[in-house]
């Protein structure tokens, strides 16, 4: 499995455990759940899929599963250009992570806030409730 950097185009931060994600040059706003915020602050350019996955699964969760959705994340934010591959060089492993909540999927909510311009994303954006 690849290696992955978090894209210099992009800004984010943490709230409650989710990460908002912002490429200022689209207009677009990200939110990943609390697995995915987990998977994007370890995409540092240095730790390999495949450590990630093993702190993930750390908890109980199938590996073969954890796998499975990691690498797909992974995918869907290389293809909106939230994550590249890092070039090939000697890895330096980060060290182990815990990962302390229960195991969901990794998801992000690819629906860009491009259509609320100039509109920070308020409480429900992040993570509460949606119709």
């Amino acid at each position: 499995m690849p290696v992955f950097k978090r894209s210099d185009k992009v800004v984010w931060d943490e709230l409650a455990g989710e990460a908002v994600l912002v490429q200022p040059d689209r207009a677009a706003t990200f939110v990943l759940n609390p697995s995915g915020a987990f998977v994007w602050k370890r995409c540092d350019g240095r730790t390999p899929v495949e450590r990630i996955v093993a702190d993930l699964s750390a908890g109980g969760a199938e590996a073969a599963r954890v796998e499975a959705e990691t690498a797909a994340f992974c995918a869907a934010l290389q293809a909106k250009g939230l994550l590249e591959e890092a070039p090939a060089a000697p890895a330096r492993t980060a060290p182990p992570a815990r990962f302390a909540a229960p195991y969901v999927a990794p998801r992000v909510n690819l629906e860009e806030l491009a259509d609320k311009p100039n509109q920070r994303p308020g409480k429900r954006d992040i993570g509460g409730s949606r119709p």
